[in-house]
């Protein structure tokens, strides 16, 4: 491979992770689940000049193609619209307090480079907006970026990415395994909320 590939490459791999992960996923030539520091020794995609010669709407084509094709992206996508994110940001900093005024607190955790947190990002968003209006009790959706939060990925014996957990009132409850798409993780809040609002009941 040029020297030339090698750096448009690179470039490609470091601003458009999601664009690179996409393209590579949808074309089904990469051999690794996501980008990685290894990806062009590694991955056979990379070592193919005319890949590199791709468009910027081609990118996009190949990255929102993998991305699509779910219930929330297809309806924001229908819309024009994206709403803004009602998702929180969770750190080090702001977990305890994030889990105590939240009484059901879903956290994703994830990778900036894995394609199926890229894939699943605008659904995340999409259903916390949902939630949000609606006024869900005690519902909140949150991330952690746990390249940048490596404590909070090793609390909570994060293996691999996503994991999506689901915490009542501070407390770790079960993972979610359901579909990834906004219409799913929304009820599966409400499912929770409704679960929450009947052992208070019993109380």
């Amino acid at each position: 491979m040029g020297r030339r590939l090698e750096e448009e490459l690179a470039q490609c791999r470091d601003v458009k992770p999601e664009k690179f992960c996409g393209a590579a996923l949808k074309f089904g030539k990469c051999e690794l689940p996501a980008v990685s520091a290894s990806c062009q020794k590694t991955c056979g995609l990379c070592k193919e000049d005319d890949f590199a010669a791709m468009s910027d709407s081609e990118w996009e084509d190949a990255a929102g193609s993998e991305a699509g094709g779910k219930s929330g992206g297809a309806s924001m996508q229908e819309s024009g619209e994206t709403p803004a994110s009602e998702v929180l940001a969770m750190t080090s900093e702001n977990a305890d307090a994030a889990m105590s005024e939240h009484s059901l607190l879903l956290v994703k955790f994830y990778a900036p480079w894995c394609g199926h947190c890229q894939s699943m990002k605008m659904d995340y968003i999409q259903s916390a907006a949902d939630l949000a209006a609606e006024a869900v009790p005690g519902a909140k959706l949150a991330e952690v970026d746990v390249t940048a939060q490596e404590t909070l990925g090793a609390k909570y014996s994060v293996q691999g990415f996503p994991t999506i957990k689901l915490f009542v009132k501070g407390e770790f409850s079960e993972d979610y395994s359901g579909e990834r798409d906004a219409a799913s993780i929304a009820q599966f809040m409400r499912d929770a909320a409704a679960k929450a609002e009947g052992h208070a009941g019993e109380l």
